[in-house]
């Protein structure tokens, strides 16, 4: 079984790479019941690679418990003006698996629509690869009911910048906007009102 991490690099620094570590960490004691130090695999990615500009960068490692490959590329944000709400009963995605068969036979049903919510039995957990943050009079929450718990989530949540809650469909016209947050993708980067 392979996982994934992805990281942002901006300015030549690697973004919440605690919390990167964090998670590997945790994802491969899950599966594996072993210890597991991501670190290393980040510090010999790092003797390999030379970042001489301030641009952003997608570093993408697949990983299990005894191998790594990495790829790097500047980074373009994709705009998102617009979404279709999946609705799926009792799925669940705690770990950020490289096979995303499901999620993908999911965001196949988008139609025309730039990107798409998921809505486990009509709560609002993810989008297809995002976080959500709803706003409302300059106030942040998110999703108790998230598929994965991504790292700008946890940061931001931990920074107490955003506060969980639980949203369903029905409670989707009480927001202001909707903010789209990843590993790549910060608050107020990728907004759509509502």
């Amino acid at each position: 079984m392979k996982f994934i991490e992805t990281i942002k690099i901006k300015k030549q620094q690697l973004s919440n790479i605690d919390y990167h570590i964090k998670r590997a960490n945790l994802t491969i004691y899950d599966h594996y019941n072993i210890k597991f130090n991501f670190e290393k695999v980040i510090q010999k990615i790092l003797e390999n690679i030379k970042i001489i500009d301030d641009d952003i960068y997608k570093l993408r490692i697949v990983y299990d418990n005894r191998d790594y490959e990495y790829s790097i590329e500047k980074y373009i944000l994709k705009p998102i003006k617009n979404f279709k709400i999946v609705r799926v009963e009792d799925f669940f995605y705690r770990y950020k698996y490289l096979n995303r068969k499901k999620l993908d036979s999911f965001y196949s049903q988008r139609e025309d629509y730039d990107n798409i919510i998921i809505a486990v039995n009509d709560f609002i957990t993810d989008s297809y690869y995002s976080n959500l943050v709803f706003e409302k009079n300059n106030e942040y929450f998110i999703p108790d009911t998230y598929l994965l718990n991504g790292t700008k989530r946890k940061y931001y949540l931990d920074n107490k910048i955003i506060r969980e809650k639980k949203i369903t469909i029905k409670d989707l016209k009480e927001f202001d906007s909707i903010h789209f947050i990843n590993a790549m993708i910060d608050l107020n980067e990728i907004v759509i009102k509502i």
